[in-house]
Parts: C-alpha cells; sequence; structure tokens
C-alpha cells in the first residue's frame, strides 16, 4: 500500500526465516485469539502453495467453531486474496456471508487485500445483498 513492496517482501522474508527456525512458530495455531493466524505469513509473501498448506491443515485439525469463524474465515479470505487466488478467497467470503449474514461484507468492504476483487461479480452480489439487506432494516 505504501509503496514499499520490496522492503515489506524482506521483513517477512526475515520473519518466515524466523518461524521456520522455531520449534513451535504457531503456539496459539488456529485459536479464535491468537494474534495471527498460521495462513497470514504465507498470504503476505502471496506464498499461494503455503496459504493451501494452512488451510489444509486448519480444515484437518480445527473442530468445528461458529465464533471462531469469525475470525478465520476472514483471515482465510485475505491470504488466498493476497496470494492470487481470488476464487478461494470468494470461498471464504460468502462462507462468512453465510454464516453471518451480509452484513459480513462490510469486513471486506474496507480492506485492501480484496481492491483486486471488488470489480467481479461474485464481489458485487455480496455487496448487493449487504445493501438489500441494509436497506430492509433501516430504521429511518
Amino acid at each position: 500500500m505504501l509503496g514499499r513492496s520490496e522492503e515489506a517482501q524482506n521483513l517477512l522474508g526475515e520473519i518466515k526465516t524466523r518461524l521456520d527456525a522455531a520449534p513451535n512458530p504457531y503456539p496459539s495455531g488456529w485459536a479464535a485469539n491468537a494474534l495471527y493466524f498460521p495462513v497470514e505469513l504465507p498470504g503476505l509473501r502471496g506464498d499461494l502453495e503455503g496459504v493451501r498448506a494452512a488451510v489444509l491443515d486448519y480444515e484437518a485439525d480445527t473442530v468445528p467453531d461458529a465464533w471462531g469463524e469469525k475470525e478465520y474465515f476472514p483471515a482465510i479470505a485475505r491470504a488466498f486474496a493476497n496470494a492470487g487466488d481470488g476464487a478461494s478467497a470468494f470461498d471464504y467470503m460468502e462462507k462468512m456471508a453465510k454464516r453471518n449474514g451480509p452484513s459480513a461484507y462490510l469486513q471486506f468492504s474496507i480492506l485492501p487485500a480484496f481492491d483486486n476483487l471488488r470489480d467481479h461479480s461474485r464481489y458485487q452480489t455480496l455487496k448487493k445483498n449487504y445493501e438489500i439487506w441494509a436497506e430492509s432494516n433501516s430504521h429511518e
């Protein structure tokens, strides 16, 4: 966002090196109150295979948790968007909207990770569903 992509990627590379050397790089794993999830660093680095591996780990080892999904699904969607897999990002955005209603769109509407997806028909559907929902729930 600030035009310092190379510097950011260098710093993220240093973080990855430290995490790779740690005996337990994600001590909180996929706990809903974790400071960061295993999917976030690969997403920021544009490492699609790393994102997919983290999501497979999430799907294999995480007990279904409707409360935690409010944190997991946006993080996974962001990671996929950052790594260039818009279709998978939309899958998680839509899961979030299905689980929590059309207002879930608001999270995605303000995050730069989704800027490249805003013109896509799936994004426009999320937006339209939110607008219909918001209009029907206004108390004017």
